[in-house]
């Protein structure tokens, strides 16, 4: 999961949904083309995105779109996720970690991003 192929991979198809998710609602011919296109190739992609992980037993955290029982007890337990030890040179001593609250349905809109959501290298839980 740490390869450039992987990061990559992921990072295009999570584009390419989201571009997907906000041109969709567009009727014009030119536009559902696009989108048409956009689906083929997320469509293509996501074959190709599990072949990356082990064959015997795929991704640990996901089966699917749906989050695997060991991902959601990760989840509940751990207070930080990331890739290795190392990551934390990056950060100062006395850096605080602070979690990232889901939003509840009442609440959409008021989500603020964390200073360091653009960091790959760690995911608060």
């Amino acid at each position: 999961m740490n390869t450039p192929q992987y990061v990559h991979m992921m990072t295009w198809l999570q584009s390419l949904t989201g571009l997907i998710e906000q041109m969709q609602v567009h009727s014009d011919p030119a536009t559902r083309a696009v989108v048409e296109e956009w689906s083929r190739e997320r469509e293509a992609m996501k074959p190709q995105s599990k072949k990356i992980f082990n064959p015997q037993f795929g991704s640990l955290f996901r089966t699917y779109h749906n989050p695997t029982y060991f991902s959601r007890r990760l989840s509940r337990f751990a207070d930080i996720y990331m890739a290795s030890i190392s990551c934390l040179l990056n950060y100062d001593l006395k850096h605080t970690f602070f979690p990232r609250l889901t939003p509840l349905q009442h609440e959409a809109g008021v989500e603020v991003s964390p200073p360091n959501s653009t960091r790959p290298e760690q995911s608060l839980i």
